[in-house]
C-alpha cells in the first residue's frame, strides 16, 4: 500500500511503535554511544558568513553572476590561458567557463552605471574554472573558490590611492574575520591590474591573489568612466589556515609608545620595513603600524619618509625608558643594515 505520509525512516519507526504499542516500550534515557563527541564542521558557506558581514558593513553588495562568459572577451583581457570552452554553447557570450570573477564584477558595475548608480561597491564569492596543466579530454578543471571585490575609486590618482588603501583595509578585516593569519603585500604585476598599482596578497609565503587598481583597458572595454580598485583571492587556503581565536587576559602593566620616522629609497616597501622592525624588536613589541608617508623638501629626491607608531609592553613588569631605548637602538641598527635607512627627528 502506498502511503503519502511515509517518506523518511522515522515514519516507519513510528508505524512500528504504533502497531506494537507505545505502552509496551519501556521508557529509557538515551545512552552515550561515544565517550567523546566530535562537533559537526560548519559548511564552507556558513564559515564565510562572517566575511559577508564584514563586506556588508563596509558598504559592499553581494552579486551572483553566471559561470559562463564570452571566450573572446577573456582573450581580449589576456586571461584565457587556462580557459575551458563548452561544447554546443547556446551563444557566443556564454561559451567559456570563467577564469576570474573580476570581469563579471566589471559587467555588474556597468549595469549599475546604466541605471544611474556610479558609486559602486560589489563583491562575489564563487568558483573560477581553470584547465589543468596537460589536461586530457574529459578531465575536470580545477575549481578554486574565490572572493573578489570591486569599488569605484574616483577620477584622479590621489582618489584612487585613497580607495586602494580603503579596499586593502577591508580585505585585511575580511581575512581577520576568518581567523586566518594576517597577509602581507608585495609589489607585483598581474593581468587586469594597472602596472605599478598592484600588489600580491601573500600568506605564509603562498600567493593568494592580487589587489590594486584595474587596468584602464579593462574598464574602458565596459565603457566605465573613472578608476576602479579591486581584489581577487583564493578562499580555501584562508579557511585551511584558520585557527580558533583564544581569549587573552587584559594587560596588567602600562604600554610605552614611540614614533619612528624612517627615510628609505622609493623602492623599499613599508611592509618590508615593518617586518624588519618586528624581527629586531623581539617580544617586547606589542603593535607596530605605519601612519604617515612623506615626500618633500625635508627628504632627498628618490627617497620617502614613513612614520611608524611602536607600542611596547611587558606582561611581567613596567618597562623603563632605558629598556625601550635599547630596543629602539636595535631596531634602528637593523633598519640601517637591511634598508640603508636614515631617521628623522
Amino acid at each position: 500500500v502506498f502511503r503519502l505520509d511515509v517518506t523518511i525512516p522515522e515514519d516507519l519507526v513510528e508505524e512500528v511503535g504504533r502497531v506494537y504499542g507505545y505502552d509496551r516500550v519501556p521508557p529509557t534515557l538515551p545512552g552515550r554511544r561515544h565517550d567523546r563527541w566530535t562537533p559537526l564542521e560548519p559548511s564552507v558557506d556558513r564559515r564565510l558568513d562572517v566575511a559577508r558581514d564584514v563586506l556588508a558593513g563596509a558598504g559592499f553588495t553581494e552579486t551572483w553572476n553566471p559561470a559562463l562568459v564570452s571566450g573572446k572577451r577573456l582573450e581580449d583581457l589576456r586571461i584565457s590561458a587556462h580557459a575551458m570552452r563548452v561544447m554546443n554553447a547556446l551563444s557566443d557570450d556564454m561559451d567559456t567557463l570563467r577564469t576570474s570573477l573580476l570581469p563579471s564584477l566589471v559587467d555588474a558595475a556597468a549595469l549599475n552605471r546604466d541605471r544611474g548608480r556610479l558609486d559602486v561597491r560589489l563583491y562575489e564569492i564563487a568558483e573560477a574554472y581553470l584547465a589543468r596543466v596537460g589536461e586530457k579530454n574529459g578531465e575536470q578543471p580545477e575549481e578554486p573558490l574565490r572572493l573578489a571585490a570591486l569599488a569605484s575609486a574616483g577620477a584622479s590618482a590621489a582618489e584612487s590611492g585613497a580607495a586602494f588603501y580603503r579596499l586593502k583595509s577591508v580585505l585585511d578585516e575580511t581575512i581577520g574575520s576568518l581567523s586566518a593569519p594576517p597577509c602581507t603585500y608585495q609589489r607585483a604585476a598581474a593581468q587586469l591590474f594597472h602596472p605599478g598599482r598592484c600588489a600580491a596578497v601573500v600568506m605564509d609565503g603562498r600567493q593568494l591573489g592580487y589587489v590594486g587598481e584595474l587596468h584602464p583597458s579593462v574598464t574602458a572595454a565596459a565603457k566605465l568612466d573613472g578608476r576602479y580598485v579591486a581584489f581577487e583571492v583564493d578562499v580555501e587556503p584562508l579557511l585551511a589556515a584558520a585557527r580558533i581565536p583564544r581569549a587573552q587576559p587584559l594587560p596588567r602593566f602600562p604600554a610605552v609608545e614611540r614614533d619612528l620616522a624612517v627615510v628609505v629609497e622609493e623602492t623599499v616597501a613599508a611592509g618590508a620595513i615593518l617586518a624588519s622592525i618586528k624581527e629586531s624588536a623581539g617580544d617586547l613589541l606589542e603593535v607596530a603600524r605605519a601612519f604617515d608617508e612623506y615626500r618633500g623638501a625635508q627628504v632627498s629626491e628618490g627617497h620617502k619618509s614613513i612614520a611608524f607608531t611602536l607600542t611596547f609592553r611587558s606582561p611581567e613588569r613596567t618597562l623603563t625608558d632605558a629598556e625601550v631605548d635599547k630596543v629602539m637602538s636595535e631596531i634602528k641598527l637593523g633598519l640601517e643594515k637591511r634598508h640603508r635607512a636614515r631617521f628623522r627627528e
